[in-house]
């Protein structure tokens, strides 16, 4: 998944909406470059299975490595604070194809 804003951004969000019944979308991995022009992950480093990377101060990446059926319908999208205003992306469906013993990788 690709985050991509048009004005250099401090940081984003990554949030996600499980497809369960109720579900509340949750602040899943939050992003941004140090001081010292690392990309850091606050409060708390991503998940085992999610892979991050601070491109530029305008690409934010997240790379979900494995997938079982349970995730299917799973939503996703990033935030980003640009004068002010929370700008949000669209949101990206997971789309799992297989039985429910299987472990698929995301591409």
């Amino acid at each position: 998944m690709t985050c991509s804003v048009q004005e250099n951004v401090t940081h984003v969000t990554w949030l996600k909406t499980e497809a369960t019944s109720n579900a509340t979308e949750e602040r899943h991995v939050m992003m941004g470059h140090k001081h010292d022009g690392t990309c850091g992950f606050f409060p708390h480093i991503p998940p085992n299975d999610v892979d991050c990377a601070c491109v530029s101060q305008r690409v934010f990446t997240c790379k979900i490595n494995h997938v079982t059926d349970t995730e299917h319908g799973d939503r996703w999208r990033c935030e980003a604070k640009i004068n002010n205003q929370n700008m949000s992306s669209q949101d990206i469906q997971i789309y799992v194809h297989g039985k429910r013993s299987e472990t698929l990788p995301v591409k």
